[in-house]
C-alpha cells in the first residue's frame, strides 16, 4: 500500500524542524493470505537533518518518561488522519499511551482531532499501548468508550507484556476490538509442542477480551507455520511485506515545535548545531572530530555513545534501511 506523500516545505535551521512519519506495517490474514489486510499499523519515525530517520523504540520511552508522549500520540493522529484522507480506501491505525488515555485535556485534544473528521474514523484503529497500567486511569472504560463511540476501534497491544497482561487488565472495563499478542509469545520455537501450547493458551486468553486477535512478530516462515497452528487468525510481522511503505510530513508549526522541544528535553532529539559543530550531553559539551559528523546540520544529544550512535543511523540511512 503507497500513500501520497506531501513535498514539505524547507525545513530551515530551526529547532522545531523536524519531519514526522510512519511505516505502515499491514496487519494480514494468515488463513487467506494475499487476499485479506485488516488494517495498516502506522510505525512513528522522525527524520532529522534531511538524512537521520529514528524509529519509535529511540523516542518514544524518552517522551513517555518526561510526559510529552501526548504531543507525539496528538501528532501522528493528525497524519494518519491525513493518509486516511488521501487515500479513501486505507485502514489505519496507530499507537496511543495509556498516559495521553490519562491526561483529560491530552484526551479531549485527541478526541477534538478524530471529530472534525468523523468519516475517517471508521478507518481507524487506535491501538493502547502496554507503557502504563490501564486500571490505575479513572474511568478508563468511559475514556475508551469516548474514543471508541467516535467509530474507532479500539486495540489491545502487546497483550501478555509489561502493564497489558490479564493481571493489570483486571477491572477495565471495556469491550476491546482487537487485542495484539506480544511478540514474546513465540518463547522458545526451539521446543515446539511447549511453544505451539504456549501460543494456544495465549490466543484463548485474548479471544476472552476481543473477538479478533493479531499475533505480532511473525519474521519467519517457522513464526507462520506456528502461529497457523495455534489457531491465529490474524498476524503482523516483518515476513508479510518487503519495502517498508513511508509517508513523511512536517508538523504544523505548534506542535512541531513542542515536539521538537520536549525531544531535545527528555534526550531524545537533536539539536542545531553551532559553527564549532558541537554535541550537547547532559554535563558537557565536545567538538566532533569526525568528517562524517561535520556535515551533518544536527547531531545527537544526551546519548552516552553518541558518535557510534550516529555513524550507525547515517550508514544505516545512506544503505536504504528504515533506521
Amino acid at each position: 500500500m503507497r500513500y501520497p506523500s506531501p513535498t514539505p516545505p524547507p525545513l530551515g535551521d530551526r529547532p522545531a524542524a523536524i519531519r514526522l512519519g510512519f511505516a505502515a506495517e499491514p496487519v494480514v490474514d494468515l488463513i487467506h493470505l494475499g487476499t485479506n489486510t485488516l488494517y495498516h499499523e502506522c510505525l512513528a519515525r522522525i527524520m532529522l537533518a534531511e538524512s537521520i530517520v529514528l524509529k519509535a523504540g529511540d523516542f518514544v520511552d524518552d517522551l513517555e518518561g518526561g510526559g510529552s508522549i501526548r504531543l507525539l500520540d496528538a501528532a501522528m493522529v493528525d497524519l494518519v488522519l491525513d493518509a486516511l484522507d488521501a487515500q479513501r480506501h486505507a485502514r489505519l491505525g496507530c499507537n496511543i499511551s495509556p498516559r495521553t488515555l490519562a491526561d483529560r485535556f491530552a484526551l479531549a485534544d485527541i478526541l477534538r482531532r478524530i471529530g472534525v473528521r468523523p468519516w475517517l474514523a471508521s478507518r481507524l484503529t487506535l491501538e493502547i499501548t502496554e507503557s502504563a497500567p490501564l486500571r490505575e486511569i479513572a474511568d478508563v472504560g468511559v475514556r475508551l468508550g469516548a474514543l471508541r463511540s467516535l467509530g474507532c476501534h479500539i486495540a489491545l497491544d502487546d497483550f501478555g507484556a509489561r502493564f497489558a497482561t490479564p493481571t493489570h487488565l483486571r477491572g477495565v472495563a471495556i469491550e476491546w476490538d482487537i487485542v495484539k499478542l506480544d511478540r514474546t509469545c513465540f518463547g522458545d520455537l526451539q521446543s515446539l509442542p511447549q511453544a505451539h501450547d504456549r501460543l494456544r493458551s495465549a490466543i484463548a486468553r485474548a479471544s476472552s477480551l476481543a473477538s479478533v486477535v493479531v499475533v505480532e512478530g511473525i519474521e519467519t516462515r517457522e513464526h507462520l507455520d506456528v502461529a497457523r497452528e495455534a489457531g491465529a487468525h490474524y498476524g503482523q510481522g516483518w515476513v508479510f511485506e518487503g519495502p517498508v511503505r513511508e509517508y513523511w510530513t512536517v508538523p504544523d508549526e505548534t506542535i512541531g515545535t513542542k515536539l521538537a522541544t520536549a525531544m531535545i528535553a527528555h534526550g531524545a532529539a537533536l539539536r542545531p548545531s553551532g559553527s564549532g559543530s558541537q554535541i550537547v550531553s547532559d554535563d558537557s559539551e565536545c567538538e566532533a572530530d569526525s568528517p562524517m559528523l561535520a556535515e551533518q546540520s544536527y547531531v545527537l544529544s544526551r546519548v552516552d555513545t553518541f558518535y557510534d550512535r550516529v555513524r550507525t543511523l547515517i550508514a544505516s540511512t545512506r544503505a536504504g534501511g528504515t533506521a
